[in-house]
């Protein structure tokens, strides 16, 4: 059984709801620690990813990409859809 975004997110409250305080200060620090301290040096630690490739790799991997995401997009959409 897969569980939505929604469903997470209110198991998570009703179990903080019974946490002490001490484990909620837990929580938080440990939220912190997932969360990029600057996004924009954690944008930029990509920098470079791909000075290794040679052109022809580059290319067979970026051709169509655009294309690739969208279809991979739709079909995420498809499979997560609770009709």
């Amino acid at each position: 059984m897969m569980i939505n975004t929604k469903q997470v997110k209110q198991r998570l409250k009703e179990r903080i709801d019974n946490l002490s305080e001490d484990k909620l200060r837990d929580i938080e620090e440990f939220i912190e620690s997932l969360e990029p301290k600057d996004k924009k040096a954690a944008f930029l630690s990509f920098a470079g990813s791909w000075d290794d490739l040679d052109d022809e790799t580059f290319r067979a991997f970026t051709n169509n990409l655009e294309e690739r995401r969208k279809t991979k997009r739709l079909r995420f959409f498809d499979e997560t859809s609770f009709d």
